[in-house]
């Protein structure tokens, strides 16, 4: 639910953070992205296989920890 309201919050907020705003797009625009390939190109079976939910939790992983170290510098 949490990246169905992140493009409101992108759309009123103002760009102060450059690499925040890129960060947050970028991934606003890659999961909607792999989502409807994995569904079209993936099994002729309902839903999803155990590699395509691995591989979109691995795509948030990924993107939670460039937020946390890369762009927020948390440690």
């Amino acid at each position: 639910m949490s990246v169905a309201f992140v493009p409101l919050a992108l759309a009123t907020a103002p760009v102060n953070n450059l690499q925040l705003y890129s960060v947050n797009l970028a991934f606003v625009a890659l999961m909607p992205a792999l989502y409807a390939a994995f569904i079209h190109w993936g099994s002729r079976e309902h839903g999803f296989g155990l590699w395509q939910v691995l591989a979109l939790n691995g795509v948030y992983f990924v993107y939670l920890a460039i937020m946390l170290f890369g762009v927020l510098n948390v440690l």
